[in-house]
């Protein structure tokens, strides 16, 4: 992506009393840039509604997403350019790239090496608890997030992107419960 992000994650801005982050809501603030935007479809590439179906199960191969020719109109104003971005098959993040890449870096210390994969990836309960902050009550869980860690998690900050949608099919594992 050129030009590069600023930060490992979009800048966030102020408006009306709400947070949001340089994405949001189009059209896009005027003093947005390219490095604000931080980066962009790193793991899971971004889709149109219109290409989504409701289905009992998600396509295997995904959705068909946006083409990084899209962008323009997509992060506005100052787009970033896709040039470096991979090809635009269905799968293809930076994340999921391999040796041979121009975004494929390998781990260069022994204590990261060979590395686990998809080690970045959160699954996450989104709940529906229509309470105040602070209640005491019951949720019920939505569907489970799936987000991307950009960044290393800290104890005072988790940096992540949206990915999508994690069918009930990919939950297998260990399930943990964090405070």
């Amino acid at each position: 992506m050129a030009p590069a992000a600023t930060t490992q994650s979009a800048d966030s801005w102020q408006s009306g009393g709400k947070l949001w982050t340089r994405a949001d809501p189009l059209p896009g603030d005027a003093s947005n840039t390219a490095p604000l935007y931080g980066p962009l479809w790193a793991y899971a590439r971004a889709v149109p509604y219109s290409t989504y179906t409701a289905q009992p199960v998600e396509p295997a191969n995904g959705y068909s997403g946006f083409s990084a020719t899209a962008w323009s109109r997509l992060y506005t104003p100052g787009p970033p350019a896709s040039s470096g971005y991979p090809s635009l098959s269905l799968i293809t993040t930076p994340y999921l790239q391999t040796a041979g890449s121009a975004t494929f870096q390998a781990p260069t210390t022994p204590e990261h090496q060979p590395g686990v994969a998809r080690r970045r990836v959160l699954n996450v309960a989104l709940l529906d608890c229509p309470v105040a902050a602070g209640a005491i009550t019951s949720a019920s869980v939505r569907g489970v997030g799936r987000f991307f860690m950009t960044v290393p998690a800290t104890g005072t900050s988790l940096v992540a992107e949206f990915a999508g949608a994690a069918p009930p099919s990919a939950l297998t594992g260990t399930v943990e419960l964090q405070p």
